[in-house]
């Protein structure tokens, strides 16, 4: 009896751990190779948010597998 509920214990274990947190980081640029200072940046469907350094670096931390990332600044059209 102990053979089986071992197994059971360590399914249920697996099926509740969550996703690894993944971190994705970049650079922000208009056409003219100009960073966007400031921008907004957000990992789309979420309220989870950063904004861009002087570089237009980002950094931003996400469990989502397939995250669609959003960048919006003012007087540029918003980017996915």
């Amino acid at each position: 009896m102990k053979v089986l509920f071992l197994p059971a214990i360590l399914l249920i274990i697996y099926a509740f751990q969550s996703d690894p947190e993944k971190i994705i980081t970049g650079y922000v640029y208009d056409n003219s190779q100009n960073p966007w200072i400031g921008a907004s940046i957000v990992i789309k469907g979420t309220n989870n948010g950063t904004t861009t350094d002087v570089n237009g670096f980002f950094e931003i931390k996400t469990k989502e597998k397939k995250p669609t990332i959003v960048a919006s600044y003012t007087g540029f059209t918003t980017q996915e």
